[in-house]
């Protein structure tokens, strides 16, 4: 089992049995190293035209399928102009994201400007 070797509030207890900590709870050598996890850069947007929606429903709806979309971030609709604004901060691929409006039952007929 690895411990810090000075000791410290987390060696070898509880949840953080055998990792090692350097500094805060959960950073571990990868970590410092420099792990795979992408890095966080500057937001994206990306404005798509959807057709059908008609209320709150449906604002709702498709703000919950492309929510769950991986990278996703926040998702904005603008019922009246029937466009929906998705930000990230990785490149989010626009087809999970046809899918998952398509999935809330309504469909992309573009993107906007």
């Amino acid at each position: 089992m690895l411990k810090i070797p000075w000791g410290g509030p987390f060696a070898g207890r509880g949840r953080w049995r055998g990792r090692l900590v350097f500094g805060r709870p959960g950073a571990s050598a990868a970590a410092w190293a420099g792990s795979s996890r992408p890095t966080k850069g500057i937001a994206m947007t990306i404005t798509y035209d959807v057709a059908g929606m008609t209320c709150g429903h449906c604002v709702a709806s498709i703000t919950a399928e492309v929510s769950k979309v991986e990278g996703v971030q926040a998702v904005q609709v603008d019922l009246k102009a029937g466009r929906v604004t998705v930000t990230s901060e990785t490149p989010v691929d626009p087809g999970l994201v046809v899918v998952a409006v398509d999935a809330a039952g309504y469909a992309v007929t573009g993107l906007s400007s």
